[in-house]
């Protein structure tokens, strides 16, 4: 869903702290250093968002949150927990496996197993 730049959605973002990056309305600043951060500041967000966005995408195609439907929320929220589970299992694991790993390795070059 889209927040539209008038009214309610912007007091509501704003109440909770929410940063809305878009392009001002109006003229341009005349001062270029304040220009130059906003657009910094509007390119870190983009940036940001890809990231999450990134994240939904994977969930969806890869873990079947986009098949997701139901009647009842409650059911909904369960189906959800169910689908992330084996996400945040695997990804646990895998960080595990790595420092893992990396012990191992640390003890090889150490103690010059590798010979």
């Amino acid at each position: 869903p889209t927040v539209s730049p008038g009214g309610s959605s912007v007091a509501f973002c704003r109440e909770y702290g929410i940063c809305l990056s878009r392009p001002a309305l109006g003229r341009l600043p005349k001062n270029q250093n304040l220009s130059s951060q906003l657009k910094k500041q509007e390119y870190q967000d983009i940036c940001d968002r890809n990231v999450v966005e990134g994240v939904f995408g994977t969930g969806k195609t890869a873990y079947g949150l986009g098949h997701i439907s139901v009647r009842l929320e409650n059911t909904s929220h369960c189906i959800i927990g169910v689908a992330l589970l084996p996400w945040i299992l695997l990804k646990s694991l895998r960080s595990l496996w790595c420092a893992f790993l990396r012990y191992l390795f640390s003890l090889v070059i150490i103690c010059g197993v590798a010979e």
